[in-house]
Protein backbone atom coordinates (compact mmCIF):
# COMPACT_ATOMS: atom_id res chain seq x y z
CA UNK A 1 0.00 0.00 0.00
CA UNK A 2 2.96 2.31 0.60
CA UNK A 3 4.01 2.15 -3.08
CA UNK A 4 0.42 2.87 -4.19
CA UNK A 5 0.19 5.82 -1.79
CA UNK A 6 3.48 7.24 -3.00
CA UNK A 7 2.36 6.86 -6.62
CA UNK A 8 -0.87 8.74 -5.91
CA UNK A 9 1.00 11.49 -4.13
CA UNK A 10 3.56 11.71 -6.96
CA UNK A 11 0.92 12.04 -9.70
CA UNK A 12 -1.03 14.58 -7.64
CA UNK A 13 2.20 16.53 -7.03
CA UNK A 14 2.89 16.62 -10.80
CA UNK A 15 -0.65 17.95 -11.35
CA UNK A 16 -0.15 20.66 -8.72
CA UNK A 17 3.14 21.73 -10.33
CA UNK A 18 1.43 21.97 -13.74
CA UNK A 19 -1.38 24.05 -12.26
CA UNK A 20 1.01 26.39 -10.44
CA UNK A 21 3.34 26.91 -13.40
CA UNK A 22 0.55 27.35 -15.98
CA UNK A 23 0.55 31.07 -16.94
CA UNK A 24 -2.51 33.12 -16.00
CA UNK A 25 -4.58 34.31 -18.95
CA UNK A 26 -7.06 37.18 -19.04
CA UNK A 27 -9.99 37.61 -21.41
CA UNK A 28 -11.38 40.97 -22.50
CA UNK A 29 -14.67 41.10 -24.42
CA UNK A 30 -16.12 43.79 -26.67
CA UNK A 31 -19.09 43.64 -28.99
CA UNK A 32 -20.34 45.07 -32.26
CA UNK A 33 -23.85 44.93 -33.66
CA UNK A 34 -25.01 44.87 -37.27
CA UNK A 35 -28.28 46.76 -37.61
CA UNK A 36 -30.36 46.93 -40.76
CA UNK A 37 -33.74 46.68 -42.39
CA UNK A 38 -34.87 44.53 -45.29
CA UNK A 39 -34.15 46.10 -48.68
CA UNK A 40 -36.89 47.72 -50.67
CA UNK A 41 -37.12 47.60 -54.47
CA UNK A 42 -37.20 51.21 -55.73
CA UNK A 43 -37.99 50.33 -59.32
CA UNK A 44 -40.89 48.56 -60.98
CA UNK A 45 -39.71 45.43 -62.72
CA UNK A 46 -41.74 44.42 -65.74
CA UNK A 47 -42.15 40.92 -64.35
CA UNK A 48 -42.25 40.32 -60.59
CA UNK A 49 -40.64 36.94 -60.11
CA UNK A 50 -39.84 35.04 -56.93
CA UNK A 51 -36.18 34.51 -57.90
CA UNK A 52 -35.57 38.29 -58.04
CA UNK A 53 -36.93 38.86 -54.53
CA UNK A 54 -34.87 35.96 -53.14
CA UNK A 55 -31.72 37.28 -54.81
CA UNK A 56 -32.18 40.70 -53.21
CA UNK A 57 -32.66 39.22 -49.73
CA UNK A 58 -29.64 36.90 -50.17
CA UNK A 59 -27.51 39.87 -51.25
CA UNK A 60 -28.48 41.82 -48.14
CA UNK A 61 -27.77 38.89 -45.82
CA UNK A 62 -24.45 38.09 -47.50
CA UNK A 63 -23.33 41.69 -47.00
CA UNK A 64 -24.14 41.54 -43.32
CA UNK A 65 -22.18 38.28 -43.11
CA UNK A 66 -19.22 39.98 -44.83
CA UNK A 67 -19.25 42.69 -42.17
CA UNK A 68 -19.18 40.08 -39.39
CA UNK A 69 -16.28 38.28 -41.06
CA UNK A 70 -14.28 41.51 -41.21
CA UNK A 71 -13.33 40.99 -37.58
CA UNK A 72 -10.85 38.21 -38.46
CA UNK A 73 -9.42 39.65 -41.67
CA UNK A 74 -5.71 40.55 -41.94
CA UNK A 75 -6.54 44.21 -42.65
CA UNK A 76 -8.20 44.52 -39.21
CA UNK A 77 -5.80 42.40 -37.15
CA UNK A 78 -2.62 43.80 -38.75
CA UNK A 79 -3.90 47.36 -38.30
CA UNK A 80 -4.41 46.78 -34.58
CA UNK A 81 -0.98 45.12 -34.25
CA UNK A 82 0.62 48.11 -35.97
CA UNK A 83 -1.26 50.48 -33.67
CA UNK A 84 -0.03 48.56 -30.60
CA UNK A 85 3.56 48.63 -31.92
CA UNK A 86 3.38 52.37 -32.59
CA UNK A 87 2.04 52.93 -29.07
CA UNK A 88 5.02 50.92 -27.68
CA UNK A 89 2.66 48.42 -26.08
CA UNK A 90 4.40 45.50 -27.79
CA UNK A 91 7.83 45.14 -29.47
CA UNK A 92 7.81 45.20 -33.27
CA UNK A 93 7.42 41.76 -34.80
CA UNK A 94 6.39 40.04 -31.54
CA UNK A 95 2.83 39.30 -32.69
CA UNK A 96 1.56 38.30 -36.13
CA UNK A 97 -1.83 37.79 -37.74
CA UNK A 98 -1.49 34.03 -37.22
CA UNK A 99 -1.07 34.48 -33.43
CA UNK A 100 -4.65 35.73 -33.32
CA UNK A 101 -6.60 33.57 -35.78
CA UNK A 102 -4.86 30.17 -35.61
CA UNK A 103 -6.31 27.39 -33.49
CA UNK A 104 -5.65 28.30 -29.87
CA UNK A 105 -4.93 31.91 -30.90
CA UNK A 106 -5.71 35.06 -28.94
CA UNK A 107 -8.92 35.97 -30.81
CA UNK A 108 -12.28 34.23 -30.59
CA UNK A 109 -15.61 35.50 -31.94
CA UNK A 110 -19.15 34.52 -31.11
CA UNK A 111 -22.24 35.45 -33.10
CA UNK A 112 -25.53 35.89 -31.30
CA UNK A 113 -28.16 37.18 -33.69
CA UNK A 114 -26.98 40.53 -35.00
CA UNK A 115 -24.31 40.73 -32.28
CA UNK A 116 -20.67 39.75 -32.77
CA UNK A 117 -18.75 39.26 -29.52
CA UNK A 118 -14.99 39.79 -29.75
CA UNK A 119 -12.99 37.93 -27.10
CA UNK A 120 -9.23 38.40 -26.76
CA UNK A 121 -7.28 36.22 -24.30
CA UNK A 122 -3.72 37.21 -23.37
CA UNK A 123 -1.31 37.12 -20.43
CA UNK A 124 -1.53 40.88 -19.82
CA UNK A 125 -5.04 42.19 -18.99
CA UNK A 126 -4.32 45.70 -20.35
CA UNK A 127 -3.12 44.25 -23.64
CA UNK A 128 -6.20 42.01 -23.90
CA UNK A 129 -8.47 45.04 -23.37
CA UNK A 130 -6.54 47.11 -25.93
CA UNK A 131 -6.84 44.48 -28.66
CA UNK A 132 -10.51 43.69 -27.92
CA UNK A 133 -11.49 47.39 -28.09
CA UNK A 134 -9.35 48.32 -31.10
CA UNK A 135 -10.49 45.31 -33.15
CA UNK A 136 -14.09 46.39 -32.52
CA UNK A 137 -13.40 50.03 -33.42
CA UNK A 138 -11.44 49.30 -36.62
CA UNK A 139 -14.03 46.72 -37.75
CA UNK A 140 -16.83 49.27 -37.31
CA UNK A 141 -14.85 51.96 -39.17
CA UNK A 142 -14.09 49.62 -42.08
CA UNK A 143 -17.64 48.30 -42.25
CA UNK A 144 -19.14 51.80 -42.31
CA UNK A 145 -16.62 53.13 -44.86
CA UNK A 146 -15.56 50.41 -47.28
CA UNK A 147 -18.80 48.42 -47.08
CA UNK A 148 -21.36 51.14 -46.42
CA UNK A 149 -23.99 50.86 -49.07
CA UNK A 150 -24.80 54.55 -49.50
CA UNK A 151 -21.32 55.34 -50.80
CA UNK A 152 -21.36 56.72 -54.33
CA UNK A 153 -19.71 55.28 -57.41
CA UNK A 154 -17.64 58.45 -57.84
CA UNK A 155 -16.30 58.14 -54.29
CA UNK A 156 -15.46 54.48 -54.90
CA UNK A 157 -13.56 55.38 -58.08
CA UNK A 158 -11.54 58.03 -56.21
CA UNK A 159 -10.79 55.61 -53.37
CA UNK A 160 -9.90 52.88 -55.85
CA UNK A 161 -7.44 55.17 -57.61
CA UNK A 162 -5.83 56.13 -54.28
CA UNK A 163 -5.72 52.49 -53.14
CA UNK A 164 -4.13 51.36 -56.42
CA UNK A 165 -1.49 54.10 -56.20
CA UNK A 166 -0.78 53.12 -52.61
CA UNK A 167 -0.52 49.44 -53.54
CA UNK A 168 1.73 50.16 -56.55
CA UNK A 169 3.98 52.25 -54.34
CA UNK A 170 4.21 49.58 -51.59
CA UNK A 171 4.80 46.86 -54.21
CA UNK A 172 7.55 48.92 -55.84
CA UNK A 173 9.23 49.58 -52.47
CA UNK A 174 9.19 45.89 -51.63
CA UNK A 175 10.51 44.96 -55.10
CA UNK A 176 13.39 47.42 -54.70
CA UNK A 177 14.16 45.96 -51.30
CA UNK A 178 14.24 42.42 -52.73
CA UNK A 179 16.42 43.55 -55.66
CA UNK A 180 18.90 45.31 -53.38
CA UNK A 181 18.59 42.80 -50.58
CA UNK A 182 21.57 43.05 -48.24
CA UNK A 183 20.62 40.15 -45.98
CA UNK A 184 22.32 37.42 -48.04
CA UNK A 185 25.58 39.38 -48.17
CA UNK A 186 25.36 40.22 -44.47
CA UNK A 187 24.65 36.60 -43.55
CA UNK A 188 27.64 35.39 -45.59
CA UNK A 189 29.88 37.99 -43.97
CA UNK A 190 28.57 37.02 -40.53
CA UNK A 191 29.20 33.33 -41.24
CA UNK A 192 32.78 34.07 -42.37
CA UNK A 193 33.56 36.18 -39.29
CA UNK A 194 32.04 33.56 -36.98
CA UNK A 195 34.27 30.90 -38.56
CA UNK A 196 37.34 33.09 -38.00
CA UNK A 197 36.26 33.81 -34.42
CA UNK A 198 35.68 30.09 -33.76
CA UNK A 199 39.09 29.31 -35.29
CA UNK A 200 40.85 31.47 -32.69
CA UNK A 201 38.66 30.29 -29.81
CA UNK A 202 39.14 26.61 -30.75
CA UNK A 203 42.91 27.04 -31.00
CA UNK A 204 43.06 28.77 -27.62
CA UNK A 205 40.99 25.93 -26.10
CA UNK A 206 43.26 23.30 -27.69
CA UNK A 207 46.41 25.04 -26.44
CA UNK A 208 44.96 25.26 -22.91
CA UNK A 209 44.19 21.54 -23.06
CA UNK A 210 47.76 20.69 -24.19
CA UNK A 211 49.25 22.93 -21.47
CA UNK A 212 47.15 21.08 -18.90
CA UNK A 213 48.36 17.71 -20.30
CA UNK A 214 52.00 18.91 -20.18
CA UNK A 215 51.65 20.06 -16.58
CA UNK A 216 49.95 16.80 -15.68
CA UNK A 217 52.85 14.79 -17.23
CA UNK A 218 55.38 16.94 -15.37
CA UNK A 219 53.54 16.34 -12.09
CA UNK A 220 53.54 12.58 -12.73
CA UNK A 221 57.31 12.66 -13.33
CA UNK A 222 57.93 14.59 -10.15
CA UNK A 223 55.79 12.18 -8.15
CA UNK A 224 57.51 9.18 -9.68
CA UNK A 225 54.37 7.86 -11.40
CA UNK A 226 56.37 7.36 -14.63
CA UNK A 227 59.21 4.97 -13.90
CA UNK A 228 60.53 3.70 -17.25
CA UNK A 229 62.21 5.62 -20.06
CA UNK A 230 60.07 3.85 -22.68
CA UNK A 231 56.82 4.99 -21.02
CA UNK A 232 58.13 8.54 -20.75
CA UNK A 233 59.30 8.53 -24.38
CA UNK A 234 55.81 7.56 -25.57
CA UNK A 235 54.05 10.22 -23.46
CA UNK A 236 56.53 12.93 -24.39
CA UNK A 237 56.41 12.07 -28.10
CA UNK A 238 52.62 12.38 -28.11
CA UNK A 239 52.79 15.71 -26.29
CA UNK A 240 55.42 17.07 -28.70
CA UNK A 241 53.31 16.00 -31.69
CA UNK A 242 50.26 17.85 -30.33
CA UNK A 243 52.26 20.95 -29.37
CA UNK A 244 54.03 21.10 -32.75
CA UNK A 245 50.69 22.06 -34.37
CA UNK A 246 51.01 25.52 -32.78
CA UNK A 247 54.78 26.04 -32.91
CA UNK A 248 54.89 27.07 -36.57
CA UNK A 249 58.27 26.56 -38.25
CA UNK A 250 60.20 26.64 -34.98
CA UNK A 251 61.59 23.37 -33.66
CA UNK A 252 60.54 22.26 -30.19
CA UNK A 253 63.68 21.82 -28.06
CA UNK A 254 64.00 18.22 -26.95
CA UNK A 255 66.83 17.14 -24.67
CA UNK A 256 65.32 13.83 -23.69
CA UNK A 257 65.93 11.20 -26.37
CA UNK A 258 62.37 10.18 -27.25
CA UNK A 259 63.68 7.51 -29.63
CA UNK A 260 64.50 5.41 -26.59
CA UNK A 261 61.98 2.66 -26.11
CA UNK A 262 63.88 0.44 -23.65
CA UNK A 263 61.83 -0.10 -20.55
CA UNK A 264 64.70 0.74 -18.23
CA UNK A 265 64.44 2.73 -15.06
CA UNK A 266 64.67 6.50 -15.47
CA UNK A 267 67.92 8.02 -14.38
CA UNK A 268 68.12 11.37 -12.60
CA UNK A 269 69.63 13.02 -15.68
CA UNK A 270 66.85 11.68 -17.91
CA UNK A 271 64.24 12.94 -15.47
CA UNK A 272 65.78 16.43 -15.42
CA UNK A 273 65.97 16.51 -19.23
CA UNK A 274 62.36 15.44 -19.57
CA UNK A 275 61.12 18.04 -17.03
CA UNK A 276 63.13 20.74 -18.82
CA UNK A 277 61.62 19.69 -22.16
CA UNK A 278 58.12 19.85 -20.72
CA UNK A 279 58.77 23.31 -19.22
CA UNK A 280 59.97 24.52 -22.61
CA UNK A 281 56.86 23.08 -24.30
CA UNK A 282 54.62 24.79 -21.72
CA UNK A 283 56.41 28.13 -22.26
CA UNK A 284 56.08 27.90 -26.05
CA UNK A 285 52.39 26.95 -25.83
CA UNK A 286 51.63 29.76 -23.36
CA UNK A 287 53.35 32.28 -25.65
CA UNK A 288 51.37 30.96 -28.62
CA UNK A 289 48.18 31.22 -26.61
CA UNK A 290 48.94 34.86 -25.82
CA UNK A 291 49.51 35.52 -29.52
CA UNK A 292 46.13 34.06 -30.40
CA UNK A 293 44.42 36.03 -27.60
CA UNK A 294 46.09 39.25 -28.75
CA UNK A 295 45.05 38.70 -32.37
CA UNK A 296 41.53 37.86 -31.23
CA UNK A 297 41.34 41.08 -29.23
CA UNK A 298 42.76 43.20 -32.06
CA UNK A 299 40.37 41.86 -34.69
CA UNK A 300 37.33 42.64 -32.47
CA UNK A 301 35.32 39.72 -33.86
CA UNK A 302 32.64 39.92 -31.15
CA UNK A 303 31.92 43.57 -31.97
CA UNK A 304 31.76 42.78 -35.70
CA UNK A 305 29.39 39.85 -35.06
CA UNK A 306 27.12 42.02 -32.89
CA UNK A 307 27.02 44.81 -35.50
CA UNK A 308 26.24 42.38 -38.32
CA UNK A 309 23.51 40.61 -36.32
CA UNK A 310 21.95 44.03 -35.56
CA UNK A 311 22.01 44.94 -39.27
CA UNK A 312 20.43 41.61 -40.21
CA UNK A 313 17.63 42.10 -37.65
CA UNK A 314 17.04 45.62 -39.00
CA UNK A 315 16.82 44.28 -42.55
CA UNK A 316 14.43 41.53 -41.44
CA UNK A 317 12.22 44.07 -39.65
CA UNK A 318 12.26 46.28 -42.72
CA UNK A 319 11.24 43.35 -44.92
CA UNK A 320 8.36 42.44 -42.57
CA UNK A 321 7.20 46.07 -42.55
CA UNK A 322 7.27 46.29 -46.35
CA UNK A 323 5.40 42.99 -46.73
CA UNK A 324 2.80 44.13 -44.21
CA UNK A 325 2.29 47.46 -46.00
CA UNK A 326 1.99 45.69 -49.34
CA UNK A 327 -0.56 43.18 -48.00
CA UNK A 328 -2.62 45.86 -46.24
CA UNK A 329 -2.72 47.92 -49.44
CA UNK A 330 -3.78 44.85 -51.40
CA UNK A 331 -6.57 44.04 -48.91
CA UNK A 332 -7.90 47.59 -49.18
CA UNK A 333 -7.75 47.47 -52.99
CA UNK A 334 -9.59 44.12 -53.16
CA UNK A 335 -12.27 45.34 -50.74
CA UNK A 336 -12.87 48.46 -52.84
CA UNK A 337 -13.00 46.45 -56.06
CA UNK A 338 -15.59 44.19 -54.45
CA UNK A 339 -17.54 47.23 -53.30
CA UNK A 340 -17.50 48.68 -56.80
CA UNK A 341 -19.02 45.45 -58.15
CA UNK A 342 -21.65 45.44 -55.40
CA UNK A 343 -22.71 48.99 -56.20
CA UNK A 344 -23.04 48.10 -59.87
CA UNK A 345 -25.35 45.21 -58.92
CA UNK A 346 -27.35 46.94 -56.21
CA UNK A 347 -27.67 50.57 -57.34
CA UNK A 348 -31.45 50.07 -57.75
CA UNK A 349 -31.85 48.58 -54.26
CA UNK A 350 -32.48 50.84 -51.29
CA UNK A 351 -30.85 49.50 -48.12
CA UNK A 352 -30.36 50.73 -44.61
CA UNK A 353 -27.53 49.04 -42.73
CA UNK A 354 -25.36 50.26 -39.89
CA UNK A 355 -22.56 48.75 -37.84
CA UNK A 356 -22.11 50.05 -34.30
CA UNK A 357 -20.07 49.27 -31.22
CA UNK A 358 -22.40 47.58 -28.77
CA UNK A 359 -19.97 47.82 -25.86
CA UNK A 360 -16.25 48.07 -25.15
CA UNK A 361 -14.43 45.73 -22.81
CA UNK A 362 -13.70 46.21 -19.15
CA UNK A 363 -10.20 45.64 -17.81
CA UNK A 364 -10.17 41.95 -16.75
CA UNK A 365 -9.18 41.53 -13.12
CA UNK A 366 -9.65 37.79 -12.70
CA UNK A 367 -7.77 35.25 -14.84
CA UNK A 368 -9.79 32.68 -16.72
CA UNK A 369 -10.03 29.27 -15.00
CA UNK A 370 -8.54 27.48 -17.99
CA UNK A 371 -7.92 23.75 -17.45
CA UNK A 372 -6.50 23.91 -13.93
CA UNK A 373 -9.39 21.96 -12.35
CA UNK A 374 -9.27 19.41 -15.18
CA UNK A 375 -5.53 18.87 -14.62
CA UNK A 376 -6.07 18.34 -10.88
CA UNK A 377 -8.98 15.95 -11.41
CA UNK A 378 -7.06 13.93 -14.01
CA UNK A 379 -4.00 13.85 -11.74
CA UNK A 380 -6.15 12.50 -8.90
CA UNK A 381 -7.78 9.86 -11.14
CA UNK A 382 -4.45 8.71 -12.62
CA UNK A 383 -2.90 8.71 -9.14
CA UNK A 384 -5.69 6.57 -7.66
CA UNK A 385 -5.64 4.18 -10.63
CA UNK A 386 -1.86 3.76 -10.53
CA UNK A 387 -1.96 3.39 -6.75
CA UNK A 388 -4.56 0.58 -6.91
CA UNK A 389 -2.63 -1.18 -9.70
CA UNK A 390 0.64 -1.07 -7.73
CA UNK A 391 -1.13 -2.19 -4.56
CA UNK A 392 -2.72 -5.11 -6.48
CA UNK A 393 0.60 -6.14 -8.00
CA UNK A 394 2.25 -6.03 -4.58
CA UNK A 395 -0.52 -8.12 -3.00
CA UNK A 396 -0.27 -10.75 -5.77
CA UNK A 397 3.52 -10.80 -5.34
CA UNK A 398 3.18 -11.32 -1.56
CA UNK A 399 0.65 -14.16 -2.05
CA UNK A 400 2.86 -15.92 -4.58
CA UNK A 401 5.91 -15.51 -2.32
CA UNK A 402 4.04 -16.91 0.71
CA UNK A 403 2.99 -20.02 -1.26
CA UNK A 404 6.57 -20.82 -2.28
Amino acid sequence: MLAGGLARLYILFIGLILVITKPKMYTAESGIVVLGTKPEITFEPKIQIKELAETIVQLFESRKKTIRELVKTPIVINSVITKAEDAKLIPKGEYTYENFINEGGFLKTQEIGEMVKIKVTMKEPKLAKFFADEIAKITVDLANSLLYYEISEDTIKIKLKEAKMKYDKSFEEYSKFVKNNQMLMLERELDMIKKQYNYYKDNISSIERYIWQAKSLKEQLQKGSVSSSGELANSLALLIFKASIFTGDSQLPVKFDISQSINEKLSASQLRAAVEDIDNIITILENRKKEFEKELEEKKFEKQIQELETKIVQEQNKERELIKNRDLSWEALVALERKKEEIAISKDIKENILVKIAYLSELPKTPIPGKRKTILVLSLIFGLTLGFILAGIKEVYINIKSQL
